[in-house]
Formats: C-alpha cells, sequence, structure tokens
C-alpha cells in the first residue's frame, strides 16, 4: 500500500471512532463495547425516534456507518494527494 490509501485508512477509522464516541459518548460501558454501545444507540435513534422497523434501523446505523468510513478515507485521500501534489 502507498502512503496515501495508509493515511486515507488511518483519517477513516479516526472519523469512525468519532462517529461511535457521539454515538455512545454518554454510556459507562468499558471501551471494549463502546461499539455495540454506538450500534445499539443508532439502532435506537432510527427505530424509536424515526419510527421505522428494528431490522431496517440496524441496517441504517451499519450503513451510516460504511458512509463515515467511505467518507473519512475519501477525505484523507484527497488530503495527502493535495498536499504532496502542491509542494
Amino acid at each position: 500500500m502507498n502512503k496515501a490509501v495508509m493515511f486515507a485508512v488511518g483519517i477513516a477509522l479516526l472519523g469512525l471512532a468519532g462517529f461511535m464516541y457521539m454515538l455512545a459518548g454518554g454510556a459507562s460501558a468499558p471501551l471494549i463495547q463502546i461499539p455495540f454501545e454506538a450500534l445499539q444507540g443508532g439502532a435506537f435513534f432510527f427505530a424509536w425516534g424515526l419510527g421505522v422497523p428494528v431490522w431496517l434501523s440496524y441496517l441504517l446505523t451499519v450503513m451510516c456507518a460504511v458512509g463515515v468510513l467511505w467518507l473519512g478515507f475519501t477525505v484523507g485521500y484527497k488530503l495527502w494527494s493535495w498536499v504532496f501534489k502542491h509542494r
């Protein structure tokens, strides 16, 4: 892997960590259970807050997480390319 891809993966993982912290920031759970709490919190938001079926709420939560990963990867790759192309 080249350096741009490695940097983009790092930015994507930081974005996912921020997303999980946003969803499970108030939970008093151990660090190892934060991803599970974030999934449950997102599903709760979609199911109770928006009134969608439970299976769809889990699907939407996973799709949001994948979207955050994709957006973070894209931004990280473009940022690396822009910084080192304009040197």
